[in-house]
């Protein structure tokens, strides 16, 4: 029997986020399914082999870039996929222009949201010309798409409420994990030796850090509760792991305080090593940026006593009180005192671990996540 032919589309081809989890997806899905990518050449390539049937350099500039519509046209014109899958309003825009050129109308359409400035123009800085190509999106998508995915419940509020879908087009599908991958850490590796702790806890972030000195993954916010944390007690080391384009700027800026109790560590291969090896992990991303993030579910998936800021999906996941704390936005005082809270008592980190791994391998696995998507795609199809 012939296989469903998919294409993903995506402007970036990272390590991090909406990236690996299409790679898992894919991964996944393509026992079932042929599976392609159109993106430029980067970091997703690396772990992807035998995943796809074909993977086509798109390099997606812009939401006007000529070069990527004519070509995808074509690729879309000679394959004749079944669904084409974006996973951003750049490829989305530049997909449904090329589906417009070539001509080939049986190719169904459909997109997965993976942030809140993704949808909500007001609240991101772009140029006009994207400004009017995430205009227009909205329209697009409600017209010529069968099916809008979104990460998150906060996603598909937005998407009804704000924007005008219906409750039909919109469905929310989980993000996965990948248990085997939290169950079989590096026993062998000892963060604590390696690093010349001596401290008696860790407390880890991680996040990619972008412009302005990471500060949308809330690393200003970490940096301000280790000052505050600092002034009361000399028994915590703090640890942030992640890489991007601020990285170096970011290096000064923690360098120029002087800690001595802190290391940013930049971009690991095998981050679940370094975090399951701390008492704490905290994710205190900014509004707007957050889905649902990944190194928060992997982390709770690992037992991890968690705190998170109130934004995107983290409170979807993050059950306050229950298996881990929320704190606001941008308020490094209430992460000082959540940190110092799970510090002194053992028994709420003991509850807090049992809740989290709970959760995570109870409902968002891969597994989940890709029979999830499985009937996405039949509704697509009979669209």
């Amino acid at each position: 029997m012939k296989k469903i032919k998919i294409l993903h589309t995506k402007e970036s081809c990272s390590a991090y986020g909406a990236d690996e989890q299409i790679r898992v997806l894919c991964n996944y899905l393509k026992d079932d399914y042929d599976i392609y990518r159109a993106s430029p050449l980067g970091e997703c390539i690396k772990n992807s082999k035998g995943i796809y049937k074909d993977f086509y350099e798109v390099s997606f500039v812009s939401s006007f870039d000529v070069g990527s519509i004519f070509k995808l046209s074509k690729i879309m014109k000679k394959e004749k996929f079944d669904i084409v899958h974006g996973h951003s309003s750049r490829s989305d825009w530049i997909t449904f222009l090329a589906w417009i050129l070539s001509g080939y109308y049986k190719t169904k359409l459909m997109t997965t949201i993976h942030a809140e400035n993704d949808v909500v123009i007001k609240k991101v800085k772009v140029s006009l010309k994207t400004k009017i190509a995430l205009g227009l999106r909205p329209w697009i998508v409600k017209k010529f798409f069968s099916k809008v995915t979104t990460v998150s419940k906060a996603i598909k509020d937005i998407m009804i409420s704000e924007l005008g879908f219906s409750n039909r087009q919109v469905i929310h599908t989980i993000n996965g994990n990948d248990l085997n991958r939290i169950q079989n850490i590096n026993k062998n590796f000892n963060l604590r030796e390696e690093l010349a702790i001596v401290q008696k806890y860790i407390v880890i972030t991680s996040g990619r850090v972008r412009k302005p000195l990471g500060e949308s993954k809330g690393y200003l916010d970490f940096i301000n509760a280790i000052e505050i944390l600092s002034k009361k007690r000399d028994d915590i080391y703090f640890i942030a792991l992640g890489g991007g384009e601020d990285f170096d700027n970011l290096q000064l800026f923690v360098n120029e305080k002087g800690f001595n109790n802190f290391t940013l560590l930049g971009h690991k291969d095998n981050p679940l090593d370094y975090i399951v090896q701390a008492d704490i992990f905290t994710l205190l991303s900014h509004q707007n940026v957050e889905g649902m993030p990944r190194a928060l579910m992997e982390s709770m998936g690992l037992g991890m006593p968690c705190i998170g800021s109130d934004v995107g999906g983290i409170n979807e996941i993050i059950l306050d009180g229950e298996n881990g704390f929320i704190v606001d936005e941008k308020s490094p005082e209430q992460v000082a005192n959540k940190i110092e809270e799970l510090i002194e008592d053992a028994v709420i980190r003991e509850r807090f671990s049992k809740n989290a791994k709970k959760l995570i391998f109870d409902t968002y696995s891969n597994d989940n996540m890709a029979q999830a998507y499985k009937k996405v795609y039949q509704e697509v199809l009979v669209c």
